[in-house]
């Protein structure tokens, strides 16, 4: 059975179980009510703002396999420094969204004027724009090469079978079809 309450920090209408009543919307009132001072102190001290406003700040401590800062917050494991770096800034974190690197690319970037909210595309977007996404060879597990998709390519217009392809270059079968058909690769001209 629910029941709707109002958020002690942000006032904001939420439904929660009657048997577990709780007092705050989200974990970003929940934080912001709980940890305002002391985390925004500890947190800033890590972080390197000594380029100016507009330059890229980035988290001096530990960080993730993808070069993201990491800064523990209480009661959880970690969030990523410039999501931390966001909330401290401009508050909650809009629901259904993740914070962006809109200005720069570069992960352990904590300068507020850097980020911005947006969706999974909006970031794919980005990452397009800024020229983060690998593709063909330059990808870690690429396999084949600009050269061999366009060889590829030929042998298959050429007559080649698909199957004898995909054993002479070590690949499936099924590569060589979304090869051909141009939903691999499609960068390759």
């Amino acid at each position: 059975m629910c029941a709707v309450f109002h958020c002690t920090r942000c006032g904001k209408e939420f439904s929660t179980r009657i048997s577990r009543p709780r007092k705050f919307c989200s974990l970003s009132c929940y934080f912001s009510h709980r940890f305002p001072k002391d985390i925004a102190s500890r947190f800033w001290s890590h972080v390197d703002q000594s380029g100016g406003p507009d330059a890229c700040w980035p988290w001096t401590l530990s960080k993730d396999k993808d070069g993201y800062g990491k800064f523990t917050m209480p009661g959880r494991k970690s969030w990523h420094a410039h999501r931390v770096a966001w909330f401290l800034t401009n508050g909650p974190i809009p629901e259904g969204l993740l914070i962006r690197h809109f200005i720069c690319s570069n992960p352990p970037c904590c300068n507020p004027k850097h980020l911005l909210p947006g969706t999974p595309t909006d970031n794919m977007q980005d990452c397009v724009r800024q020229g983060r996404i690998q593709k063909g060879s330059t990808h870690p597990s690429a396999k084949l090469t600009e050269e061999n998709i366009v060889e590829i390519r030929r042998q298959y217009a050429a007559g080649g079978s698909q199957e004898n392809i995909a054993v002479l270059f070590g690949i499936a079968q099924t590569t060589v079809s979304k090869i051909v058909r141009r939903q691999r690769w499609t960068h390759v001209k």
